[in-house]
Parts: C-alpha cells; sequence; structure tokens
C-alpha cells in the first residue's frame, strides 16, 4: 500500500507523527508522504525516525487568477524558501483563529480555560477552524466538525488571507528538486465551477509537474476523466487518501482510493529510506 496524502497535528489531523507511524506500520505501508497543510515540521521529525519509507511532504494553500486550490509538494527540503512562507502563513493563521475565538466568545459561546488556553498555546502550526470546529462539537454546539465549519463557522474567513500566489509556491517547491502537484483537482471544480483544463494548463505554464488523481475527493468518472489528461499532457499522477483523523473525517481511512501502481516513478524515487 501507498499513501501520499496524509495529514498530522502539525496540521488539521488528529494523530500526531508517532501514531500516524504506528498506524501506517500495522496497515503495511510501503511508502508514504506527511503533507500537512502549510507546514514542513513534519519533515524534521521524521528524519528521526528508523525503519521508515516516505517522502518529504507539504501542501500549500495557493491561488491563481482567483482560483483557490492546494498544491502538493514531494521531496521538498526543510530549510528552504518554502519554510519561510510556512512560518508566514502559520503567524497570520494564528491571529485571525484568534480572532474568530475571541469574537465567538463575545456572540455567547462558551468554552473552558482549557479550550482556551489550547489556542493560545498550541504548538500546531496550522489552527484554525477546523480545530475550533472540534471544540464546538465538543462543547455540544454542533452534532459533527463538518457542521459546526459551515453552519457556524461558515462566515468567519481565514484562507483568502493566508493564500500563496500559485506561481510562488510552485517555484519555491522546485527551487531545490522537489515535485509540484495539484491536489483533488476535481473539488476545486466543484466548489469553484472552473474548467479544469484551464487551470492546470496555466499552473503547467509556472512549472506544475503533475495532479492527484486518484483521492477520496473525486468519483470514479473524476478519476478516469483527470488521469487521461494526465496521460494526454504527459504529467506525473500522484495518488493520496487526505487523510486527517477519525475525528477531523471520520469517512476517510489511509490509503482509500489511493492506486499505488498508478503514482508515477519520478514521484516514487522521492523516497527516503531510513
Amino acid at each position: 500500500m501507498i499513501d501520499l496524502h496524509i495529514h498530522s497535528t502539525f496540521s488539521d489531523g488528529d494523530k500526531n507523527i508517532s501514531e500516524l507511524i504506528d498506524m501506517l506500520k500495522a496497515k503495511k505501508v510501503e511508502l508514504f508522504s506527511i503533507t500537512d497543510h502549510d507546514s514542513v515540521e513534519s519533515i524534521k521529525v521524521l528524519e528521526t525516525i528508523p525503519n521508515i519509507t516516505y517522502i518529504p511532504g507539504v501542501e500549500m494553500s495557493a491561488v491563481s487568477n482567483g482560483t483557490k486550490m492546494h498544491i502538493l509538494g514531494y521531496g521538498v527540503d526543510y530549510d528552504s524558501k518554502l519554510r519561510n512562507t510556512c512560518e508566514f502563513v502559520q503567524r497570520t493563521r494564528k491571529e485571525l483563529t484568534l480572532e474568530i475565538l475571541e469574537d465567538l466568545i463575545k456572540k455567547g459561546y462558551r468554552f473552558t480555560e482549557e479550550d482556551i488556553n489550547y489556542f493560545y498555546n498550541t504548538e500546531s502550526t496550522c489552527v484554525g477552524k477546523v480545530e475550533i470546529s472540534k471544540f464546538l462539537v465538543k462543547n455540544g454546539y454542533a452534532p459533527s466538525v463538518n457542521k459546526a465549519f459551515n453552519e457556524i463557522l461558515g462566515r468567519y474567513k481565514i484562507g483568502p488571507k493566508i493564500r500563496q500566489d500559485a506561481e510562488k509556491i510552485i517555484g519555491e517547491i522546485k527551487e531545490h528538486d522537489g515535485i509540484a502537484i495539484l491536489a483533488h483537482p476535481f473539488e476545486i471544480v466543484r466548489k469553484q465551477n472552473v474548467v479544469i483544463d484551464s487551470v492546470i494548463d496555466e499552473l503547467v505554464h509556472y512549472g506544475l509537474d503533475g495532479v492527484e488523481v486518484f483521492t477520496t475527493k473525486h468519483n470514479d468518472e473524476e478519476e478516469d476523466y483527470i488521469h487521461k489528461l494526465c496521460i494526454a499532457k504527459k504529467l506525473l499522477i500522484s495518488a493520496g487518501s487526505d487523510y486527517h483523523g477519525p475525528i477531523a473525517k471520520p469517512e476517510i481511512e489511509i490509503g482509500d482510493r489511493v492506486k499505488g501502481d498508478e503514482i508515477s516513478e519520478k514521484i516514487k524515487k522521492k523516497s527516503i529510506k531510513h
């Protein structure tokens, strides 16, 4: 089994790196990538863990001509311009998250002192609306994270202030020979009603290497379409479950919908073995 799109507690996942490694070994995952949102911190931790095979990864929040997207970076370096960009995004994200929390408290939502301390002191590099949603569920304000995120926090916007220009992100990923991959493209289509062929052509002009084809965010028809498009345009093919954990996304398991044999060898060659 291979899974190149997994999230840890360094972003909005439920499991820390140690817990994920135990799960991956139990599932006999042969190759994985932890691709936290706007964070390369997992790379530093993975370097210290023996008996694993992984690809250093990240998932960056980006925008191009008004189209919002996520760009995966594989084989990226911890010490690079990308890390500086991540740190800027993280500072801005935390400031905006605290503003949302304070506004909710003013509106009458109750949080324990322990809850509030978490947001001020957390080491998570991707604290945001998902974390607030989890606490809203815990305190009985919503039945699920998705409900809290969409119905209570829908009016609050963090993304527009943290998204970086896609051309810049692709350049920073590739600066040290990393591979830039567009994540779950049909999620972009569903949410923003864009022509994905045009979006991909634009990103290829900036240096995009490939596309995430096999993912829980795609159905069979979408996978087939984007797979054929990648072959026609000679783009690299990637695959990942987008696993977050049993609280954030209970419907997704590690390895779901991933076709490891379809992943381009050029991506697999970015693997590191300890």
